[in-house]
């Protein structure tokens, strides 16, 4: 799902739908009716946020880009 993603230009718009899958998929078999928030599920899940992978890979490519151009 993040392939290719440092070079994204993220805007709300794709943070929102990226955000929507991640929630969308079926992580432990919990539904609607749980009443669950997303906070919680990623705790029991131990998922990272995807927002938060995509803009540290993004980073870490800025960072090898400024370095090999010196």
């Amino acid at each position: 799902m993040t392939y290719g993603a440092e070079t994204w230009t993220l805007t709300t718009k794709t943070e929102k739908k990226l955000s929507a899958t991640q929630q969308g998929m079926k992580l432990l078999n919990i539904n609607y009716r749980y009443r669950k928030i997303n906070k919680w599920v990623m705790d029991q899940t131990k998922v990272m946020d995807i927002m938060e992978i995509i803009k540290n890979r993004t980073w870490t490519l800025a960072g090898h880009i400024i370095t090999d151009g010196v």
